[in-house]
């Protein structure tokens, strides 16, 4: 048993340990900076409970999921009623800042969505849920150990996730890892559990209702308007932040007709880099580095010889002001 805990060890340690280097030198903490809004600031067992009922609520829309809008009404609203009920019970406040992402500021169930930030899952989830109930009722898996312990540790995991985390909308996308984790376990359960025909025809119904988000993505469409066959890469990267397109394109072309090879980059109230980086570094290679930083990771700037922009040729220095560019 030792041996396998160690290898899972060791693979966290590869994944995560420059991670966690980062975030000691600059936090005094491997789990990073402190006070950013994204964990729970109050603990414990009822607080548990709102947090998985919130987090469940993420992923409530199934009659939509279904496509059964036409025939019956969906059932957001009365999740969020519900919610709004038991909270009462449990004398939490359903939108306690405390227990709530600075990015949400306010509880509420959404619906079925398309974009890849907040597309929930409610039929992935309602099978789940229909497979722990299934494994509690057929004593014949209960013999499968190793099925046992797997799930115990999906469940868990999502129960601390609930608990640590506070609640956004946004935490679709965070899901996702338990969902793909799940599916071998599902998919165990219920094939020795039903009959041949119902599994096949679970399978199908999966494949089929996921059309909706493989071939008609809100940001990147398989099909329809702006699809990803119609749009230049270029374009794709600026999907989600259209504001930014032109400016950076500006830039990159100030920056190859002064001939710059050395670029500074200052950033306020904004972080999306990659594209830039991209395109800068597209027709010649150039060093590229942050300045003027006024965050925590500024020490890590002072130490390096090479970011004292001043002693180097050929320098640009773009800023970058979210608050400026036009949407």
């Amino acid at each position: 048993a030792i041996k396998p805990i160690a290898i899972i060890l060791l693979i966290v340690l590869a994944i995560n340990l420059g991670h966690y280097l980062r975030n000691y030198t600059l936090f005094d903490s491997v789990l990073g900076m402190a006070g950013t809004g994204e964990t729970n600031k109050e603990f414990g067992v009822l607080i548990s409970i709102s947090g998985i009922l919130k987090n469940l609520s993420l992923h409530a829309d199934i009659v939509r999921n279904l496509q059964l809008e036409k025939i019956i009404s969906p059932t957001t609203g009365l999740t969020n009623k519900v919610l709004e009920i038991i909270h009462g019970v449990l004398g939490i406040d359903l939108n306690d800042p405390a227990l709530i992402s600075p990015k949400a500021r306010k509880f509420y169930v959404p619906g079925l969505s398309t974009y890849e930030d907040t597309a929930g899952n409610p039929l992935h989830l309602l099978l789940i849920i229909g497979s722990l109930f299934v494994l509690t009722i057929n004593k014949k898996i209960w013999t499968n150990k190793l099925l046992i312990k797997y799930g115990i540790v999906l469940v868990v995991g999502f129960v601390l996730f609930a608990s640590l985390l506070t609640w956004s909308p946004y935490r679709c996308r965070l899901h996702l890892p338990l969902f793909i984790l799940f599916s071998p376990f599902v998919a165990i359960v219920f094939s020795k559990s039903l009959p041949k025909q119902v599994s096949y025809f679970l399978a199908i119904l999966v494949l089929f209702l996921s059309y909706k988000w493989v071939l008609f993505n809100s940001v990147r469409p398989l099909i329809g308007e702006n699809n990803i066959f119609q749009s230049s890469r270029v374009e794709q990267y600026f999907q989600t932040q259209p504001q930014y397109q032109q400016f950076y394109l500006d830039e990159v072309v100030r920056v190859e007709s002064n001939q710059c090879e050395n670029i500074g980059l200052t950033f306020k109230s904004s972080s999306f880099e990659y594209p830039l980086l991209v395109l800068l570094n597209e027709n010649y290679p150039k060093q590229i580095q942050h300045i003027n930083l006024e965050n925590e990771s500024k020490i890590l700037i002072d130490k390096d010889s090479n970011s004292n922009f001043e002693n180097l040729n050929n320098d640009c220095i773009i800023n970058i002001d979210r608050s400026k560019l036009k949407n």
